[in-house]
């Protein structure tokens, strides 16, 4: 009997140490998959922190990169759908439009003057109070990747950077390489529909990067109570084209394009409790631009930009009875921005002059009821 508690015992003693043994070396072999993992990971590489290429990990401020696989595995389309899941960022809605919210500071949705957006480093921001795009109107199906900028960086980019910065990074084209690619999708609520397209290319002294994309909602039509009646719909579509020349161009450096975006539809919720079925706000932003980047050695380099941007801000309300109120808005802006950059392996100094105006027009702006 002694005997065979004897060898139970050894038994379990044994099982027991193999089991330690086990379990011991799983967190050791894990470390050793973890490290090397760490090892070659790719480092993202951003440069709105401080206009300039640098690891993430160096960068002077919190940023968060989100690169293209990203994007695309969450079936994400839009920067405010994207601004939810980043850390710091949110959305807030008013008058049915989405604006960002900063660690708890909110930039009012329907201004959302307070982050400002990039597309490799030109701001596209309204002309009529530095409104950002940040719907379906700038579809992210030209990301290469989306960095954001968490905190105040206006002292780099200006007024518009009062709580961050989003830079949309796009792709570099390959010489003797094309890409042509497009996503259509159709469905409910409201019947939505998105269409978009995207085509990259190199010839021997340009590369082209062009994208384009639609999205339209059809009217619908929600209760909210009492007589609270909120009707939305929703058409935005938008062109962005950039240019560059190559280095076997003897332009090399220059860079040009076009963005046009632009958003029409009811109001949405928000309004006043309730919207008419002609009520309408459509937004248009046309913008051509112009930069040149040069190494002037291997430390100072130049960089310098000047676009110039019209904004039409058009209005219809119902008013009552067969009355409606029409109005409409035009403004312009010029910026330019010379900028000198010396670099060497301690540290950066950034300078230059940024020149910005912004007017209003009376030119076809009316108000009036009938």
């Amino acid at each position: 009997m002694r005997r065979k508690v004897l060898l139970l015992g050894m038994v379990g003693i044994l099982v027991l140490c193999t089991c330690f043994d086990v379990r011991a070396q799983v967190p050791l072999n894990q470390e050793l998959v973890d490290e090397e993992k760490l090892l070659f990971m790719e480092i993202p590489v951003v440069t709105v922190a401080s206009k300039m290429e640098e690891r993430v990990m160096d960068a002077p401020g919190i940023v968060k990169v989100w690169t293209a696989e990203d994007i695309r595995k969450m079936g994400i389309y839009t920067i405010d759908e994207l601004a939810q899941i980043t850390a710091g960022y949110g959305i807030e809605e008013a008058d049915g439009l989405h604006g960002f919210e900063i660690r708890g500071f909110h930039g009012n949705a329907f201004d959302n003057q307070k982050v400002l957006i990039l597309i490799n480093g030109i701001p596209i921001n309204t002309a009529r109070n530095l409104k950002a795009w940040i719907e379906e109107g700038l579809p992210l199906y030209l990301a290469k990747r989306v960095e954001f900028l968490k905190g105040p960086s206006s002292a780099l980019y200006g007024n518009g950077a009062v709580l961050g910065v989003v830079n949309i990074v796009t792709y570099s084209p390959q010489e003797g390489k094309e890409l042509l690619e497009s996503k259509i999708s159709l469905g409910s609520p409201h019947e939505q529909k998105r269409f978009m397209g995207h085509c990259v290319m190199q010839k021997k002294n340009i590369s082209g990067d062009v994208c384009f994309g639609f999205y339209g909602k059809n009217n619908s039509e929600e209760t909210y109570g009492g007589n609270s009646t909120v009707r939305d719909s929703k058409k935005n579509q938008s062109l962005l084209a950039t240019f560059d020349c190559t280095q076997d161009s003897p332009l090399s450096g220059l860079r040009f394009g076009v963005f046009s975006i632009s958003q029409r539809g009811g109001l949405g919720t928000g309004w006043i409790g309730t919207t008419h079925q002609i009520d309408d706000y459509t937004f248009e932003t046309l913008q051509p631009f112009l930069m040149y980047n040069k190494n002037l050695n291997h430390r100072l380099s130049l960089d310098t930009k000047l676009l110039f941007q019209r904004n039409d801000d058009i209005g219809l309300f119902y008013a009552g009875g067969s009355d409606a109120i029409k109005f409409g808005l035009i403004d312009h802006s010029y910026m330019g921005d010379i900028g000198l950059r010396y670099n060497n392996d301690r540290f950066n100094i950034s300078s230059g002059i940024a020149y910005d105006r912004r007017w209003h027009t009376s030119e076809n702006s009316h108000i009036y009821t009938y």
